[in-house]
């Protein structure tokens, strides 16, 4: 024999089956009905405005105190590029293709500009003390990608067995 409901079971009862209820009107009210096609979307909103061109952009001096003055504008043909030093020729071809990469990347880079480095190449295809000495055209990214060249790419090892030291100045677009 079976005692009496207790009042927690009829409170549970009371409160679960209506919810439960409430739970299958709500998916079957809101459930899509296929037969009925939706409503159409108006794609008459208006264009958004447009992006005001970038601002002009300055040369900015040099960053170490022994570089002298800043390069001239890009637009100077008075910077030419050095040659690479004896036995660097591959590693600067490697340097050129990524350095041209991150100049032709970046969104708004000029025609072309100028940029002195120095770095060493060591004997086991890699670079490393990289240092920006001067620019005429400044963009973070651009430079945040230079640094980035030489500290990932490689050349082909080189027949000497000590560092050399080198300081370039890189033409990169139009000449």
């Amino acid at each position: 024999m079976k005692g009496p409901a207790r009042p927690e079971s009829l409170i549970l009862a009371g409160v679960l089956v209506p919810f439960a209820l409430l739970l299958v009107a709500g998916f079957l009210l809101t459930a899509d009905d296929p037969a009925r096609p939706a409503p159409p979307v108006a794609l008459t909103a208006a264009p958004p405005p447009a992006l005001p061109p970038p601002p002009p952009v300055r040369p900015r001096p040099a960053l170490e105190a022994d570089a002298g003055a800043a390069l001239p504008a890009a637009t100077d043909a008075a910077v030419p590029e050095e040659e690479p030093p004896p036995g660097l020729e591959g590693a600067f071809a490697v340097l050129r293709r990524a350095l041209t990469y991150c100049f032709t990347d970046a969104p708004h880079h000029p025609t072309s500009t100028h940029l002195r480095v120095s770095f060493r190449a060591r004997p086991d295809g890699r670079f490393d003390g990289y240092r920006l000495l001067a620019r005429d055209w400044q963009d973070p990214y651009f430079e945040a990608c230079v640094e980035d060249v030489f500290e990932e790419v490689a050349f082909a090892p080189l027949a000497s067995g000590s560092p050399i030291l080198v300081t370039h100045t890189f033409v990169l677009g139009a000449r």
